[in-house]
């Protein structure tokens, strides 16, 4: 009598392999999440396509209302003879020539008032500004001694004012200047200073001379000159930054205006300053610089004026945006892998408390609309601003995911706590995202605080149990 063998079971394919271990099916969970990695991406890209246009809507306001302006000035330019040797035809030969000398104002007032205003380009609005200027000060008696050019070289009566503003073509009005008592008219160009003021932005091919707008206005003096007073009132418009340059031996400095949130940037940062509150912009703030904290003097040679130092030693105002719609969406999107993480980690957990089997599309899925939360919020903030869209965008995510839920899990209960638990990370990513002293510390500590509770939830868990065994 023969005995029947036992039938061997079958063994199980990969497929249910990785269905019945935990282990194995977080790891799965794992390569989702990295899969998923690449629509962020291309979120991450479409946010810099979005903001280049936004720049590009900018250029093209500044172009046409006013750039970043840097305004310095006046201060006045004093031709003088040279004579030098020269060998010609083997002989030595005194020839003479022209140079010049510049001389600072030993005082130099500034009153200045910034009135915001707003552009359209497209879906862009792009703030810009109009500003006035009253400028006051004081020259001391003309003199180049401190350059070693003796009084008697001076040519007086070619002696000029100059002025500088970086973008000129947006001058709403003529220049009135009042200098020694008398009414001067200001000239384009630089007269005998060929020179520009450095601004950010030269073209390619462009001359250090075209860089910048410089006026000059000829001012005859006599040998004998004394301290020389001068009053001086423009107009003009401007974006993104309105910046002083310090040429006064004293430069005191009054800005006021209306933006909201105003940016004092450049060398030095105001003496005092005072900023409104939501119900009342504004913003009204003081400067007072010595010359001795500049890296140039109060007299040189003309070839020697300091381009790089005029600009270095500006400062003022940098108009930015209370909130700046791309910067949120960058900061946002950081987040993203967090968010996908904590979702599948959700389900996950439903899966094994409730006995539900997810496919992995499904996790698919729901990542996927996670992942359009961010181009939804991107959208949305080009027309209505980011809070609102921000709430509109995870209203909408949280509902969809929150009804998917309930057709997977079977479970308006289980749907609800992952509707709970998205409503309660967007909250955190919210309070994230408007922190600016303290966002590091706020992630910090609320990834710790999830975590742990992940940590609890799971603490009794089998990660080495199977979930099926074959009998």
């Amino acid at each position: 009598m023969s005995e029947t063998p036992l039938p061997i079971p079958p063994r199980p394919g990969v497929v249910e392999t990785v269905q019945n271990s935990k282990f194995l099916r977080v790891l799965l969970l794992g390569f989702l999440s990295l899969l998923l990695l690449i629509p962020i991406a291309s979120i991450r890209e479409l946010i810099r396509e979005r903001e280049q246009t936004r720049d590009q809507a900018k250029a093209e306001i500044a172009r046409q209302w006013g750039g970043a302006q840097q305004l310095a000035g006046p201060f006045l330019v004093l031709p003088y003879r040279t004579v030098r040797e020269v060998l010609k035809d083997g002989k030595t030969v005194l020839e003479e020539g022209t140079a010049y000398g510049v001389l600072l104002p030993e005082e130099l007032g500034i009153d200045a008032e910034q009135r915001s205003e707003f552009r359209q380009r497209g879906i862009f609005t792009i703030p810009v500004y109009s500003s006035s200027a009253q400028l006051r000060g004081r020259f001391a008696r003309p003199s180049l001694a401190a350059i070693g050019v003796p009084d008697q070289a001076i040519l007086w009566d070619q002696a000029e004012l100059v002025l500088m503003l970086s973008d000129l073509r947006a001058l709403r009005s003529g220049l009135r200047l009042q200098a020694g008592g008398q009414s001067l008219s200001f000239q384009p160009g630089g007269g005998q200073l060929m020179i520009g003021l450095p601004v950010e932005g030269k073209a390619e091919g462009e001359s250090e001379s075209e860089r910048g707008g410089i006026v000059h206005a000829p001012w005859p003096l006599a040998g004998e000159a004394t301290d020389q007073d001068f009053a001086l009132s423009l107009s003009f418009n401007g974006s993104e930054q309105l910046q002083f340059v310090p040429l006064g031996r004293l430069t005191k400095v009054g800005l006021q205006g209306d933006w909201p949130s105003p940016s004092f940037n450049g060398a030095w940062l105001p003496l005092t300053r005072s900023v409104g509150s939501a119900a009342a912009p504004g913003f009204k703030a003081d400067w007072e610089i010595s010359d001795l904290s500049r890296s140039f003097g109060q007299v040189w040679r003309g070839d020697e004026i300091p381009y790089r130092a005029l600009a270095a030693s500006a400062f003022g105002l940098r108009l930015y945006p209370a909130v700046d719609e791309y910067v949120m969406a960058h900061r946002a999107v950081k987040y993203a892998q967090l968010f996908i993480v904590l979702t599948f980690a959700l389900w996950w957990l439903f899966e094994i408390v409730g006995g539900v089997r997810l496919h992995p599309l499904q996790y698919l899925l729901v990542g996927a609309g996670l992942c359009a939360f961010y181009l939804l919020q991107l959208a949305l903030a080009e027309h209505f601003g980011f809070r609102l869209s921000y709430a509109l965008a995870a209203a909408a995510v949280t509902v969809q995911i929150t009804l998917y839920s309930w057709s997977a899990l079977h479970s308006l209960f289980r749907a609800s706590g992952i509707g709970l638990a998205m409503a309660g990370l967007y909250s955190y990513l919210f309070a994230v995202l408007r922190e600016e002293n303290y966002a590091l510390l706020t992630g910090a500590v609320g990834l710790f605080l999830m975590l742990s509770l992940i940590m609890w939830i799971t603490r009794r868990i089998d990660w080495g149990g199977e979930a099926r065994t074959a009998s």
